[in-house]
Parts: C-alpha cells; structure tokens; sequence
C-alpha cells in the first residue's frame, strides 16, 4: 500500500515538472519497507531515475562530516570545547568588523552553527568568505583563509547558517594527517559497503550521474553550474574536499549511514560511533537567544531546533509534519533529504536533482505518508 502511494506521489511530481526524477528508500528497525523512483535522471536522453543512480547530495555531506568529528572526539584525538585555532592557525587572528571576538571559535561552535562563520553574503566577512570559494586552495588552506575573511559575530551569539562544516572537515584533515575523503572511506563508507559515495564519481560510473534541473517560467531546464567550490561533473578529485557540500552518493549508500546512526552506531555487528556521540549530534543545542535566529533564519524548519549539522524535531505541532519529537536530519541544495525517528524506528532517505530546493514540499509529502502509514 505504502509503496504504492509514494510511487503515485513521485509521478505526479514528475508530471507536473516539479522535479525531472528523484527515488527514496525507508526502512523500519532495519527493515526495508519502502523503494520507489520516478522520472528522469536525463530527460534529453530519456535515461531513467534508477536504484543506482548518483547524486550530488550537497549539504547531506554536513552530517557525515559531523560524525568524523565526534568519531575523533570519542578516540580521544580532539576535544569539542578545543578551539580551532589550535589546528587552524589563522583562526586565532579571527576578527569581527575588525576586532577580537568576545571569546575563541571552539569546535563544537562550528558543529551548531554558532561560530559566526558566514557563507558567500553581502556582509563583509561573507564578500570575503565569497572570494574564499572562488580560491583554487585544498582543503586546510580554504579553511584558514576562512579564518582570515572573518566572523559575522562572536561565537555563540546566534545561528547562522555558513561554512563551519568546511572548516570541520579541515580539522579531520588536520588531526588525522589524511585527506578527508580517504578519512571518511576508512571510518564509515568501506564498513558500510557505501561504494558510490565520495568527493568524486567512482570510475567508470559518471553515466549514472543524474543531470542537475532549474525551475523556471517555462519548466525544467538543463544546469550545469558548479556551487559552492563543488564542481557539478564531478570526475576528477578535488582539491578541496568540502566537508559541507562535497560528497555525491546513492539512495542505498546514504541509507546505510543513516541507518547506522539510527542503531546507535553500529551495522553488521561492528561499532562505528559509540551511542553516546549519536546522542551528543543529535540533541538541539541551541540556547534560546540562539534558536530565535535559527527560526528566524529557517522559518521552514519550525517546531525544530538544531544539533550537530542536523535539524532535531521539538514540536510535533508546531512542524507542519507528521513525526517525533526527537526525529532527525537534513537535506541539501539540490534536494536530497533524509530523516530518523528513533520512536518508530524510520529512517528515510530522498534524493533529487533540482537547484535550490533544500527540503521540497515534495520531500515533506512522501515523509508524511510513510509516516501515516506506519499506524
């Protein structure tokens, strides 16, 4: 019945050009309840959305990111409350218009989003920032030029949404002495069996790429334009492996991380994270006069607040969705998303093609009817 009602969801999305293809996968305490796909994954070449095929899933790389940090942190090779600068030099000369911050940019700052780190904007940390993007620099040299460009405001005054999470990924680097990819293959992809996941297109699997979508007056057109440093073909490695929007993936391998943290850290008998890391990502952290401007920032995600690169449910009622308070996740900005619910024990991913999407009512509506449908 479920499988039944997506697939009907996904069609009339696909019919009515609000995505060309997207597929989504769900599982319950481990169990696959739910695979369906749609549409197109190159409408010119009339080649099919398929179970295999590859995304760039952008801001979905941020969790993955996160749980690197945490996995150092439980080793012991880092501490949350350390600041950045002790791995990042150009972090200790981080002004704000000018002048010290009130206090040190810590790494659990970056994880939260608090550390006043801007994306690319019209504030004068963010035009800087801006030129940062631009820069052909590695991954730890982006990262303290980010240092240098500034801060938008002293760490902890609030939420903004920007590039911590590439300067998280910068951090791995740093501790581990690997590159981040390479980290992130040895610590979670391999065990997992995620081998369509990584900074770049496995060999010989760039046709299985889908093609990136815009929306426009006349419907969907062909893009495509790179973001966020982040090259939309994808074929060769990058220098700059972006910890907040970097990885490209699969339906199956995206799930298999996500149901990883859903069992508390462990799949197929071995621990990857202990339980008390997930627990640690996935509370909301935010202080009051923090989650005033993370709901006025992301009026989308009311009735939530936000934990380590993850949206965490705190109001059922006040969402617009159907769920549990305590659920968790995030999407990206071609319009991957993904969701677990440690009460019913769902873990839900959804990918898609489509620029500047983040969480599609499309994506909220196949949640909402698995979700109904779980009883």
């Amino acid at each position: 019945m479920i499988n039944e009602r997506v697939q009907a969801i996904l069609d009339r999305a696909v019919d009515r050009h609000a995505v060309a293809g997207a597929n989504v996968v769900a599982s319950r305490d481990g169990v696959e309840i739910l695979y369906a796909e749609a549409g197109w994954a190159d409408i010119k070449a009339q080649k099919r959305i398929q179970r295999d095929t590859i995304f760039h899933i952008y801001s979905m790389t941020k969790p993955v990111t996160a749980a690197a940090v945490v996995k150092l942190a439980e080793e012991g090779e880092l501490d949350l409350l350390e600041p950045v600068a002790d791995f990042l030099p150009s972090f200790a000369e981080a002004r704000v218009g000018g002048q010290p911050p009130a206090r040190d940019v810590v790494v659990a700052d970056l994880l939260t989003m608090t550390s006043g780190v801007p994306y690319p904007s019209e504030t004068e940390a963010g035009r800087r920032v801006a030129d940062v993007f631009a820069s052909p620099l590695g991954t730890v040299e982006f990262a303290n030029a980010i240092g240098r460009a500034g801060l938008d405001f002293s760490p902890g005054e609030r939420f903004l949404y920007g590039a911590g999470a590439d300067v998280a990924g910068a951090i791995v680097e740093v501790v581990t002495g690997r590159r981040l990819g390479d980290y992130l293959a040895e610590a979670f992809f391999q065990p997992l069996g995620m081998k369509d996941t990584g900074f770049c297109l496995p060999d010989g699997a760039a046709s299985r790429l889908a093609e990136v979508y815009e929306q426009t007056p006349d419907g969907l057109r062909l893009t495509r334009q790179d973001n966020l440093a982040v090259t939309n073909a994808a074929t060769a490695r990058p220098a700059f492996e972006s910890g907040g929007a970097g990885l490209l993936s699969t339906v199956d391998d995206y799930h298999k991380f996500a149901q990883m943290l859903l069992a508390g850290g462990t799949a197929g008998g071995h621990r990857l994270l202990s339980e008390r890391s997930i627990h640690w990502l996935t509370q909301n952290q935010l202080e009051p006069h923090q989650a005033e401007s993370f709901h006025r920032e992301m009026p989308h995600l009311r009735g939530h607040g936000y934990g380590g690169f993850l949206r965490v449910m705190t109001s059922v009622g006040q969402s617009g969705q159907f769920g549990s308070r305590g659920e968790y996740g995030w999407d990206g900005w071609l319009g991957a998303y993904f969701v677990n619910d440690p009460a019913t024990g769902l873990s839900l991913v959804f990918l898609t093609h489509r620029v500047d999407s983040g969480t599609l009512p499309l994506a909220r509506q196949v949640k909402n009817a698995v979700v109904a449908s779980l009883g």
